[in-house]
């Protein structure tokens, strides 16, 4: 955990170090962190992680998030929304189905950005020749970039559940799945 922790601080994040998260089943989290800003975005809500998944989700907004969204549209962000971090259920919200990786406090799913010029920036379907094209671009690069950082990106297009916001996760896999 170390390792991570300094890699926290050195991403310019606000954390807080929580002890083990303990829930029936398989669910939990070892080394757990709150992390409520990174790089001078805040994160709303805050965002409980594993601190491994949370330094990757930290690296991700600082070093491609800020610079993408700056260059893109033109201002800085001041949050990034937060859909959903540590909670213990089935893969989509089904009950019975098999356990998210929200369950290990190894996801995260962001909604969207705030950005400083007060302007806001969602998750959603997008379509080509849309007068939205700043968003859509942006809504593209983010989701190309994520995919290797992240072993898991969902979002947009790859089924109902995930039309609202980009589902970022650090599961355990042999190459990454990107959708």
């Amino acid at each position: 955990m170390t390792g991570c922790i300094a890699a926290l601080r050195q991403l310019g994040a606000v954390f807080e170090r929580l002890p083990p998260v303990e829930a029936p089943g398989a669910c939990g989290i070892e080394d757990a962190v709150s992390v409520s800003a990174v790089g001078g975005m805040a994160l709303v809500p805050e965002a409980v992680l594993s601190c491994d998944t949370a330094a990757v989700a930290a690296r991700f907004a600082a070093q491609v998030v800020a610079p993408l969204a700056s260059s893109t549209l033109g201002s800085d962000v001041a949050q990034i929304r937060v859909a959903a971090s540590y909670h213990c259920r089935g893969r989509n919200r089904i009950a019975g189905a098999r356990l998210s990786e929200h369950s290990f406090g190894r996801a995260i799913d962001i909604r969207g950005l705030v950005l400083k010029d007060g302007r806001e920036f969602a998750v959603a379907p997008r379509q080509t020749g849309s007068d939205a094209g700043e968003a859509m671009r942006l809504q593209k690069a983010l989701r190309s970039a994520a995919c290797g950082p992240f072993t898991t990106v969902l979002g947009p297009g790859s089924d109902a559940y995930h039309d609202d916001h980009f589902h970022l996760d650090t599961k355990p896999r042999r190459s990454p799945y990107c959708r």
